[in-house]
């Protein structure tokens, strides 16, 4: 039950700024028990900064990668700045960090720029809506553009990366109806890609639909050689295939 969620308490420089990070994660769509644990990585943070004298305004990214060095030692698998990024993000935009520095224009930007000026004239899509698609489509390809070491995060894109987005996307504990937006925004920015002849076949088919939440008992537990049936036949080389086998995953999370 939701009211069970334990609620995280803040102690340290970073306590006056606990509610106002709570009511964003709320806009962001983060689950209850998902917020209180990204409110906990907070407290943990605080209460590091807290000792080593150091305050709100003093935290910017080589403090916040001193205090993960810290908190991973030990650590099978050690933390990295993206699991701080709703934290970090919101506390630039509210004045209580300063922001890095602007960095000049990168190899997406001209590709996010086409993208942008088809949603307004081609979609007649509103400023805010917009926004928020741009949003999504800036960090999947800034991700994959991270990953490559440079370029506009569209090269080489294909069926596996678009549901491993997604993928990731779910396992951030969103709730079903930001899910669905998710699934929305990437399958316009694919759509986009294609018809811009950035890629060679329309990817927007690859995203799975978020699974429907009407009718939620529990089904009957399938025998493991059921399971294995339903994932053999999602043909892997295809991008319905790939489709099905991300539908299957979502639904079994």
């Amino acid at each position: 039950m939701w009211s069970e969620v334990a609620r995280a308490r803040v102690r340290g420089p970073l306590a006056p700024f606990a509610d106002g990070f709570r009511a964003e994660l709320d806009r962001l769509g983060y689950r209850l028990n998902s917020r209180e644990s990204k409110v906990n990585e907070m407290s943990r943070l605080s209460r590091w900064l807290d000792a080593r004298g150091l305050g709100a305004g003093d935290l910017d990214d080589e403090v916040a990668g001193a205090f993960l060095a810290d908190f991973g030692k030990g650590r099978r698998k050690r933390p990295t700045l993206l699991a701080l990024e709703p934290l970090m993000d919101w506390l630039r935009r509210e004045g209580v960090i300063a922001g890095p520095a602007a960095p000049g224009r990168g190899p997406a930007d001209d590709l996010l720029d086409g993208y942008r000026w088809w949603m307004f004239a081609e979609r007649g899509l509103a400023a805010r809506t917009a926004g928020r698609y741009e949003g999504t489509a800036r960090r999947f390809l800034g991700a994959r553009s991270r990953q490559a070491g440079g370029g506009t995060g569209a090269e080489g894109l294909d069926a596996a990366a678009v549901t491993g987005f997604l993928l990731e996307e779910a396992g951030r504990g969103l709730c079903p109806g930001s899910l669905r937006g998710r699934v929305a925004e990437l399958r316009s920015l694919l759509r986009y890609l294609y018809l811009a002849g950035v890629t060679g076949c329309p990817l927007a088919a690859a995203v799975p639909p978020v699974p429907g939440w009407k009718d939620t008992a529990v089904p009957a537990r399938l025998a493991a050689e059921q399971v294995r049936a339903l994932l053999d036949c999602c043909d892997r080389a295809s991008a319905a295939g790939m489709r099905d086998l991300a539908m299957l995953m979502l639904m079994a999370r």
